[in-house]
């Protein structure tokens, strides 16, 4: 479904009591909410650092969501300190390398110092925001329907009691987020079955 497909939708779903601006704003929300859960193709990238001796910290991507793995060339991989702490470390070769992601930076540790050494990071980025009106979601066209479903949702959530004569509105809602819930389950498992990575939210 197209951009303005999908708004229009869900205008006359509400009887255009949202307008058509603030319905796109939710569809792309809804398209972030989404791709934070599940790595899919077009979400995929990669940047490589190359670092200087002494220097931890690296600034990432501007559209930077989460990393997928970390490579070292001409020197070991690194792996996430969360799970090198885990480790007991008698068993652990004490030239491990660990990344550590902490705001806008990753910080390496130890940082490299070979001169010929890069660090190649493959990371699931967010979505850009869906601007033209024939734009399609970056997500399978079989669950379109989901994003449309979660957008309804908080559609059906910004309109007041007064503007809700019979509680018309209200009673949607348990309703739609139920197969909004159900469809975003569906698509998840839909996408681990091809090997697609499952995400786990920061903090």
């Amino acid at each position: 479904m197209q951009f303005l497909e999908i708004a229009n939708e869900i205008g006359t779903l509400v009887d255009g009591r949202v307008g058509t601006v603030v319905i796109k704003l939710y569809i792309n929300r809804i398209i972030r909410e989404i791709s934070a859960k599940i790595l899919l193709d077009n979400n995929i990238a990669s940047t490589t650092f190359s670092p200087t001796s002494g220097t931890e910290g690296y600034n990432l991507p501007a559209d930077f969501s989460t990393e997928v793995v970390v490579k070292g060339t001409n020197i070991l991989d690194y792996e996430p300190w969360s799970l090198y702490a885990q480790k007991d470390r008698t068993t652990v070769a004490l030239a491990t390398k660990t990344y550590t992601i902490m705001g806008t930076q990753i910080l390496l540790n130890p940082p490299p110092t070979v001169s010929s050494a890069t660090v190649t990071m493959v990371y699931g980025k967010q979505p850009a925001d869906l601007t033209t009106d024939t734009a399609e979601p970056g997500i399978p066209r079989n669950f379109h329907y989901v994003v449309k479903d979660g957008a309804l949702l908080q559609a059906l959530a910004s309109i007041p009691p007064s503007q809700d004569e019979g509680g018309k509105y209200a009673a949607m809602i348990p309703y739609v987020q139920a197969r909004f819930e159900k469809g975003v389950q569906d698509l998840i498992d839909s996408e681990s079955k091809k090997g697609r990575m499952r995400l786990t939210p920061r903090g």
